[in-house]
């Protein structure tokens, strides 16, 4: 309401063609299609012994619908508990919505500090991200400039690569970024692009009310109690200090600063939590804007089911009444929707990559070919964290080093051998190993 209702506000946040918000719709209209032929015609052999159609053992929906976030610290939450960045705010704003018509929303976090999203990342989209996957975000604001487009450019043409094609959203400074032009030309190419306007959240902010010009402050919600302080976000502004990103603490916004960060109640009083810098979003931050992609994320929903209801029943008026669709006649839609995938695919398959863009001396040999990095089949063997290879024990050392470490998600993944005890390795197989250094010492942090 307060900060969510003004609709022409949301158009400017996201910015998107007809084009691409119904190549996204499109794809929740899959995965509820699916998720509703799966219960009408019974049990999945996958469903387990004793779960209901459509479930898993853990209660939850089948049908998944994957959105995958790849950014560098600030979009990893790092300075937070892992359930409080923006990523984990998303799956928990929108997972009953989704699951109300069947579809489970799992918003994987693989932001990782320090990185650029090419051409590693880019090169190696299914070991980090997973192969199954319908929304992808490009978030590297802090680690990628202005002038480093050619980054993003590789990026979204690996996407269009991908086994699953997944719509992109791209949060960036405004619809006037070089890279958003770029990805307006992957749109042309069958993909679908999003644009999440850093400038336009800001007007957002602007409606959040200040703590310091409240007479009790104590009436406010906590996310948005010492949320802005003499119009300081979290106690910080813009600044022109590169070492801190060009955001810096000011004296003014020392209320909000005390405030920003939320771990020590988890992680235990005195337990030292690493990142914790005026660069790093605070948890309230990530709340704002995991709930603002989560109302735009349910909006799309509202609108998928909309458009469904129109496509099952073209030629009905408003009062008449329907009898509920047969799976035949679920699938009959559902095979219309995947011919329509299926062309945007052959679309994109047929277009030039734009490899104009691409500067071969900053990220790779010059003798490379760019058109062979940007569209050609790659062969990644990773052991970054996090990635979906390492969460599903594919680059492991089998229980020893060691041992396991929390995924975050409830889930375990090995850990590898301590770099400092490693034993030297006799067979000659590199081995999976990690820096005690770079380890947070509470669980519940980023992994």
């Amino acid at each position: 309401g307060l900060l969510f209702d003004d609709d022409a506000l949301m158009a400017e946040v996201f910015g998107a063609s007809d084009a691409s918000r119904s190549r996204l719709r499109r794809r929740i209209q899959i995965k509820v299609l699916s998720a509703q032929i799966e219960e009408l015609s019974g049990p999945s052999t996958t469903s387990g012994a004793g779960a209901n159609a459509g479930e898993n053992l853990q209660g939850r929906p089948s049908t998944k619908f994957t959105w995958a976030t790849g950014g560098d610290s600030a979009a990893a939450g790092h300075g937070n508990l892992f359930e409080q960045s923006y990523t984990a705010v998303l799956e928990d704003t929108v997972r009953d919505a989704f699951a109300a018509v069947g579809v489970d929303f799992v918003a994987s976090n693989r932001a990782m500090g320090g990185y650029v999203s090419a051409p590693e990342l880019a090169l190696c989209m299914e070991s980090v991200f997973g192969s199954d996957v319908d929304v992808l975000a490009w978030d590297f604001g802090l680690t990628e400039g202005p002038d480093e487009a050619h980054r993003a450019a590789l990026w979204g043409e690996r996407a269009g690569r991908h086994p699953t094609r997944p719509v992109l959203f791209l949060v960036d400074d405004s619809d006037q970024s070089a890279r958003w032009e770029i990805f307006q030309k992957l749109e042309e190419k069958g993909m679908g692009t999003v644009l999440v306007s850093k400038a336009s959240m800001e007007k957002v902010r602007r409606r959040v009310p200040d703590s310091n010009q409240v007479p009790n402050p104590a009436v406010l919600p906590r996310a948005l109690r010492y949320y802005k302080c003499n119009g300081a976000t979290e106690g910080n502004a813009p600044c022109n200090d590169l070492m801190r990103n060009f955001i810096c603490d000011i004296d003014e916004g020392e209320a909000c600063k005390r405030e920003k960060f939320d771990t020590s109640s988890t992680c235990g009083p005195g337990t030292p939590v690493r990142f914790q810098t005026s660069w790093h979003p605070g948890w309230k931050e990530h709340k704002l804007r995991g709930r603002l992609l989560g109302h735009y994320m349910i909006n799309q929903l509202t609108e998928a089911l909309i458009e469904l209801e129109d496509l099952m029943h073209p030629a009905a008026n408003a009062t008449a009444h329907h009898g509920a669709p047969s799976a035949e006649d679920m699938q009959v839609l559902l095979n219309l929707l995947y011919s329509q995938e299926g062309a945007d695919v052959a679309l994109f398959q047929s277009s030039a990559p734009s490899v104009e863009v691409w500067q071969p001396n900053k990220d790779t040999l010059l003798e490379v070919n760019p058109a062979a990095v940007f569209r050609r089949d790659a062969i990644c063997h990773t052991a970054l964290l996090p990635s979906q290879a390492r969460f599903d024990d594919l680059i492991t050392e089998d229980g020893r080093g060691g041992g396991k470490a929390s995924d975050g998600r409830g889930g375990q993944y090995d850990l590898g051998w301590n770099k400092a005890l490693m034993p030297f390795p006799e067979d000659g197989r590199l081995p999976l190993a990690y820096d005690f250094n770079d380890r947070q010492r509470c669980d519940a942090l980023e992994v």
